[in-house]
């Protein structure tokens, strides 16, 4: 209750510090929902049709979270889901799905009207496309897929610069903090790790008894962080 008490609701949502969290445009998308203090005898017997629906001109709950689109830019050209998204230092948007594809929007952050190049359609992995990232400097992008590669690309010409092989199923990846260094978890329970300018393997982690879900190199890159199954 105390701290309640010290935050601001007035329009303006704000933590302890006084620092803006999230602007409150008034609009309580579960305010026609019932609360835990309803009245027993309001509440319809169990079994019974809900009314809420049928009522002429009342709106469902979340209605409008669902039919509204608050996004800024729509970025197509996949046919089926999309697995994993990743942005750049420069501006860039990559992403890869289901249809076995990733896609390229270069400078797809930039500020309404600079000119941005076409979107690159990545092809050449045989299977899903689940892991996404840049480098530190975004001069290349790396996808990893369900049929074991990673493939290096080049950003500027989104052409095809390597593919790194070893492991099994690729679950995730991520770029050294500050070299061109990759590494990938993957379903067998290993990590593997390039050196993306000459595609050698540096090093294959072991240990875990189950598919390596998620992992990263630690912010000074010195570690590597992962979890598994």
């Amino acid at each position: 209750d105390e701290m309640l008490d010290q935050m601001e609701v007035d329009g303006i949502l704000r933590d302890d510090d006084g620092d803006e969290l999230i602007e409150d445009d008034g609009d309580d998308l579960g305010e026609d929902m019932p609360s835990d203090d309803d009245d027993e005898s309001t509440r319809p017997p169990t079994g019974a049709a809900s009314t809420r629906a049928s009522t002429p001109g009342q709106e469902r709950p979340f209605r409008k979270a669902i039919e509204s689109d608050d996004s800024v830019k729509k970025l197509e050209g996949h046919v089926d889901a999309v697995y994993c998204v990743a942005t750049s230092i420069k501006g860039d948007v990559m992403t890869g799905g289901g249809d076995d594809r990733a896609w390229l929007y270069r400078g797809a952050l930039l500020a309404d009207g600079e000119p941005a190049p076409p979107p690159v359609c990545l092809e050449g992995h045989a299977d899903s496309v689940t892991a996404c990232g840049f480098s530190h400097a975004a001069a290349f992008a790396a996808t990893g897929g369900y049929d074991g590669t990673v493939r290096l690309w080049d950003v500027a010409t989104g052409a095809l610069a390597r593919t790194l092989e070893g492991p099994g199923d690729v679950e995730w990846l991520d770029w050294h903090p500050k070299g061109d260094v990759i590494l990938a978890g993957a379903c067998d329970g290993t990590i593997w790790m390039w050196l993306a300018t000459s595609g050698a393997c540096m090093r294959v982690f072991a240990g875990h008894d189950g598919a390596v879900l998620c992992g990263g190199f630690t912010s000074d890159g010195k570690r590597i962080v992962t979890g598994s199954a």
